[in-house]
């Protein structure tokens, strides 16, 4: 006959249910931890934080299980919800109810009552906040609802992995633009500080999210194509989105959305990640627009030909092509594909027949 603990090691290795009573003290049970008491307390923006952290992390695997999609379905719609309500609410707190008309602050403020639904929230916006939801985002939004409502209601039906993460991507990028252009500009009351900081870093974590990238770029290639001539890497997300050439203004990247007061700024930024210091070389005033300190005459490297070292104005977007002499490591203007058999020299190091050429 066996003794206890064979037994017990007989019903682990079988999987079954097994407590967790420590067996050297028959009878006893282990003391419950002390009890605390917090609060818990998510106001709008935050709990939608908090749903789009959960969304981030749980497509970082690769690829996502079922159960994964699953979750990321329903806190997706979630904070979708949640966000565009938070804009709503600028409007008029009572825009948010389902029945504007019988909307109670009272009930507002403790958040116990009838909200409208997303589609409803997203038809709102549009007609009275004049925000803007293009007909892809507004669709897959739609299904979106509609997976979430079959999952809490009944259950999903077989859909594939790529459908899923196919609207996922589209959702969080609409998002990732809502977010910027709706809700930082103006967000609730005590939460500013909170949520200029939470969104911006939330935002990024989604940007990360490869499905979210895929579906960005993807966006965005056609706009970025037209522009490849003066666009940088983004010092920030490293992608090649920082477009100059617009004026001294402040600018932002058109993939993450950082920004900088104005070119130099960005250009100093840039010099920082790539070189690693930015007093390796000046700034200098461009001979062109006149812009001071927005010309980096060296060294540059854009979007239409990563590996051809030009000069750059940041403000008008001027462009020369500039490398080092392989002979006198002086910088100079560089007609490369004329003088490859000599590598990258200057006129004065050029030997002398290929000088004239």
């Amino acid at each position: 006959m066996p003794t206890p603990k064979q037994a017990s090691r007989g019903v682990m290795a079988r999987g079954d249910y097994v407590s967790s009573v420590p067996t050297t003290s028959p009878g006893l049970l282990p003391k419950p931890p002390p009890s605390t008491d917090h609060e818990v307390r998510f106001p709008p923006v935050p709990n939608a934080i908090d749903y789009l952290r959960s969304v981030s992390n749980d497509l970082r695997c690769d690829p996502p299980s079922p159960r994964k999609l699953k979750y990321v379905v329903l806190h997706l719609h979630a904070a979708a919800e949640v966000l565009l309500k938070a804009r709503l609410a600028q409007v008029h707190w009572t825009q948010v109810f389902r029945d504007p008309g019988a909307a109670s602050r009272e009930h507002y403020e403790s958040g116990n009552f009838e909200s409208c639904t997303l589609t409803k929230t997203l038809e709102r916006l549009q007609k009275i906040a004049g925000v803007t939801v293009d007909a892809r985002a507004a669709k897959s939004l739609t299904i979106l609802a509609a997976w979430r409502n079959k999952l809490l209601h009944h259950g999903l039906h077989p859909i594939s992995t790529r459908e899923i993460e196919t609207r996922v991507g589209q959702v969080l990028d609409f998002l990732i633009d809502f977010i910027r252009a709706e809700l930082l500009p103006a967000v609730p009351e005590r939460e500013v500080d909170f949520a200029n900081c939470k969104l911006r870093l939330t935002s990024y974590m989604a940007l990360q999210v490869p499905v979210c990238r895929a579906t960005r770029l993807a966006r965005l290639q056609g706009e970025l194509a037209l522009v490849t001539d003066r666009t940088l890497a983004c010092p920030v997300c490293g992608e090649w989105a920082l477009v100059t050439g617009d004026g001294d203004r402040p600018l932002a990247c058109r993939f993450c959305h950082a920004r900088w007061s104005r070119p130099t700024t960005a250009l100093v930024s840039w010099m920082k990640v790539n070189w690693g210091s930015a007093n390796q070389r000046p700034l200098a005033t461009c001979p062109q627009c006149g812009t001071n300190d927005a010309l980096l005459d060296v060294g540059v490297l854009l979007a239409d030909a990563p590996s051809l070292s030009r000069s750059l104005c940041g403000s008008c977007g001027i462009t020369r092509n500039r490398t080092v002499c392989d002979g006198c490591g002086v910088w100079y203007t560089s007609a490369r594909a004329r003088f490859v058999l000599f590598g990258d020299q200057c006129a004065a190091c050029r030997p002398a027949d290929h000088a004239r050429s």
